[in-house]
Order: C-alpha cells, then structure tokens, then sequence
C-alpha cells in the first residue's frame, strides 16, 4: 500500500469515527454543540464529502461500495437520533447526499491528477 493510501485509509477511519460520534452526541450548550449546531449543514456535506473523497485511491468498485453504505449510515443515523435526544432530519440526509457527490467529483478528480491512465 502507497504512503499516501495508507494516510488516505487513517484519516477515512477518523472520519467516519468522529462522523458518528458527532451525529450521535446528545444536544447541549456547550461551545462545541453551538459550533455544531450553528454550522450543521456545511458539517454534514464537509464530513461526508471526506468519506468519499479520501476513497480517490481506491478502484471504482469499492468506492460505489462507499458511497452507498455512506449513503445508507448516514439514514440510519439520523434514524437512531430521536433515541439520543436529537431528531431525524431530511434536510441532513440531503447534506449527507450533497456531500457524498462532492466527495466523488473530488476523487474523481484528484484520481486523475494523482494516477491518470
């Protein structure tokens, strides 16, 4: 595996650790939760987005099989967040969704810059 995969696949862990982390954390008034909440909808795209396009080094397949399990944890979290104070949003499944094909274009591109042919 390249140094740059292997980097590529540490930071994807990370961020689907602090996705769930942060989707699932109960609402309060700590700073933090301000900050989340006050910028929630570029959050979701931005988190998402990392978890497509950190797959850049990866073969289509498996970055198809990404996108949907990402596609498909990102409604069952929201699912799960009534049962942790939060509520499901459809606007956050629309970030999600958003973020996800910002993630791909980003890969795609970097793909090509990266590793053409």
């Amino acid at each position: 595996m390249s140094r740059a995969r292997s980097i590529a696949s540490w930071l994807w862990w990370a961020v689907v650790a602090g996705t769930v982390i942060g989707s699932l954390t109960p609402r309060s008034d700590s700073a933090l939760a301000q900050f989340r909440d006050s910028h929630d909808r570029v959050l979701h795209m931005a988190c998402y987005a990392a978890l497509t396009g950190l797959q850049a080094f990866e073969s289509t397949r498996r970055r198809a099989i990404t996108f949907g399990l990402a596609l498909l944890a990102g409604v069952a979290i929201e699912c799960i967040q009534p049962f942790v104070g939060r509520a499901f949003d459809w606007a956050d499944v629309f970030d999600n969704t958003a973020g996800l094909v910002l993630g791909v274009i980003t890969a795609t591109v970097l793909r090509e810059q990266w590793m053409p042919g």
